[in-house]
């Protein structure tokens, strides 16, 4: 069976990177991911999931004036798990593969413009912060695993590319033990040179991000509010909650 229009237009854009990108065979008795890309150490192994629509942002769009948007739907957050699934049930992954689900958040002729900011949250638990430093500076940042993210949940998915109408971002999973390989892959490479590489220890050394513990069982947001407070010495800090809501211009 041919891949389907989705997956071949990954296969041809990883291609035209110089990436060796080759459909996986689908199986009759097992899970198969989509594609399988030849990278040293080890192969990456794709599968690719989209989300056609987003029936919240529709509803949002028809509501009355000052509606809110209430915030990523369950199924963005499954839909990854799906595909996780679909690469970790595959017989013949090895520990030297590359996990890597490609999400496609934009269709043509679909309204999805939200879904590629809200799956990056979802992957990090990424939250903006403000305050001021024990220095008495002012600051302003993203801080990743304040919340609970996916990517603390499952350690051995190594990265998630999002795909949207405005860019392609490779989101790296710091938690997973082959970060550092990843991030010398070519295909790595190719996504700093032409797209865009979310690499949160890289963006802490930059001094442009926060990055928390990740939440034990039982802990809660104050825990890690504690920590981050002490780990940068920060005097105050204050969790800043956007949420988009409908305002159409006159």
């Amino acid at each position: 069976m041919s891949p389907d229009i989705d997956t071949q237009a990954v296969m041809v854009l990883l291609r035209d990177l110089g990436l060796r990108a080759d459909p996986i065979p689908e199986s009759s008795i097992h899970k198969t991911p989509d594609l399988k890309v030849a990278c040293s150490p080890g192969d990456v192994l794709i599968e690719v999931k989209s989300k056609e629509d987003d029936k919240r942002l529709r509803e949002l769009l028809n509501a009355p004036h000052g509606t809110v948007h209430p915030g990523p739907s369950p199924v963005l957050a499954s839909r990854v798990k799906e595909a996780w699934h679909q690469i970790h049930d595959y017989p013949e992954r090895t520990d030297a593969n590359f996990t890597v689900v490609w999400f496609i958040a934009h269709k043509p002729h679909s309204i999805t413009v939200l879904t590629g900011q809200f799956i990056v949250p979802i992957l990090y638990g990424t939250r903006l912060l403000e305050g001021r430093t024990g220095g008495g500076q002012h600051y302003e940042k993203p801080c990743f695993f304040l919340n609970r993210a996916m990517f603390a949940r499952y350690k051995e998915l190594d990265a998630v590319v999002v795909h949207d109408d405005q860019t392609l971002q490779l989101c790296l999973n710091p938690l997973s033990g082959r970060y550092p390989t990843l991030r010398n892959t070519h295909l790595a490479k190719a996504f700093d040179t032409h797209f865009t590489v979310v690499d949160p220890p890289r963006m802490e050394n930059a001094g442009t991000c926060f990055i928390a513990d990740p939440l034990s069982e039982g802990e809660t947001t104050n825990d890690a509010v504690r920590r981050l407070k002490s780990k940068y010495d920060l005097d105050t800090l204050t969790i800043c909650t956007y949420v988009p809501f409908n305002d159409p211009v006159e």
